[in-house]
């Protein structure tokens, strides 16, 4: 991960400090160093840490538990800039992430760069790398937008029934599906056991990987 002058971390605790620009997929992206943490936005949204990170942090402080000893691990698709990570190693020592994003410009910029032993981040496409998967996971994370949308390819029902069967028994797949209006058959086929709405207005379908 990059590193910052001193001045720009004491400025960026009064103000959002632009410290990175460009463009991927047609869509804007800035890099801002705020409160000596760096923020992933576009135009309409934040994509990593800011209210991304506040959302997740809700979500596993209050509905999904994260045990403290036990060896888990990780897989999260849509890794920005490693918001969820954070989460995970700060609760659990003996995590193990994988996380998968297409966006190569984050990668100086990733917060999993620092925990290389634990953390493994693949420069893919989603569908690419799930189609290739063989390994086991006790929770999925999917957060995946260009922008404010949810791209059309995420409607597979392939894609979810792959990624069920990638789960451990008692596994989670957790998709940010942000304000969206879905309902819990989203996908027709594939039935999420419920839905989380976070104060933040963030909204998470949940799927638990039942015995059978």
């Amino acid at each position: 991960m990059k590193r910052h002058s001193f001045l720009k971390k004491c400025l960026s605790f009064f103000k959002p400090i632009l410290i990175d620009r460009f463009t991927f997929d047609d869509i804007e992206y800035q890099l801002e160093l705020y409160k000596n943490k760096v923020l992933l936005n576009t135009q309409n949204a934040n994509q990593s840490n800011g209210s991304l990170y506040l959302a997740f942090k809700l979500l596993f402080e209050n509905y999904i538990l994260i045990p403290k000893y036990k060896t888990l691990n990780v897989l999260i698709l849509g890794y920005g800039l490693g918001s969820v990570d954070q989460i995970f190693t700060f609760k659990n020592q003996n995590v193990r992430i994988t996380g998968v994003e297409k966006n190569i410009n984050l990668k100086p910029w990733m917060f999993g760069l620092k925990k290389q032993i634990k953390t493994q981040i693949f420069f893919d496409d989603v569908m690419l790398f799930i189609n290739q998967n063989i390994y086991f996971y006790d929770y999925i994370i999917v957060d995946l937008f260009d922008d404010t949308e949810i791209p059309e390819s995420i409607y597979q029902l392939n894609f979810w029934k792959k990624l069920y069967s990638s789960l451990n028994y008692n596994g989670v797949i957790i998709w940010n599906i942000l304000q969206k209006k879905h309902q819990l058959d989203i996908i027709k086929g594939f039935i999420f056991d419920k839905k989380i709405n976070v104060l933040t207005g963030n909204e998470f379908l949940i799927k638990i990987k039942d015995e059978f």
